[in-house]
């Protein structure tokens, strides 16, 4: 696996973590306190971030670059589960200590992220209350996008699944 991690303290950029829904009305110093507990890391692409059914052990947010969230079927087929763009948290069942991933996460191109480890998030939790409205609120998003998807794939036509998959 070939991660590079910053040494400084990461720097908010406008490219794509400012304006994440996890950071969602933190004041300006809680902002700061978030972000100065993330370790910064630059992924090539193909490397993969962590495997299903790993424990979760980091919860990160994606700055720049493409992640795929794909999951192993039990008869062992690969099915995508989404792909992550910048601004957007994955890996949050590192937020729920003994957790284990439910999914593998690979970069498809090279990424920058944040990461925070499980023992972070869950002070943070406590520190930020704020942050666990919006993670909260995150995983909310992700059950309905879930939701929406089965019901297209149990109702719509075969032209609206398609047309729903390429613009997501």
């Amino acid at each position: 696996m070939q991660v590079s991690e910053a040494m400084a303290a990461p720097n908010l950029t406008p490219s794509g973590i400012q304006n994440a829904a996890l950071f969602e009305g933190l004041s300006p110093e809680d902002l700061e306190l978030v972000v100065s507990r993330a370790s910064l890391r630059e992924v090539q692409q193909g490397v993969s971030l962590f495997r299903q059914e790993d424990p979760a052990t980091e919860m990160f947010l994606l700055e720049s670059g493409r992640v795929r969230l794909q999951e192993i079927t039990a008869d062992g087929r690969e099915l995508l589960i989404r792909f992550v763009r910048p601004g957007e948290v994955f890996g949050d069942k590192a937020a729920i200590p003994g957790a284990s991933y439910r999914a593998s996460a690979h970069s498809d191109t090279p990424v920058r992220t944040y990461a925070w480890t499980t023992g972070t998030v869950v002070a943070l939790l406590e520190e930020v209350p704020r942050l666990a409205i919006n993670l909260f609120a995150v995983a909310t998003r992700y059950l309905h996008y879930s939701r929406e998807r089965y019901r297209l794939l149990a109702t719509a036509p075969a032209e609206d699944r398609i047309r729903w998959a390429v613009a997501e």
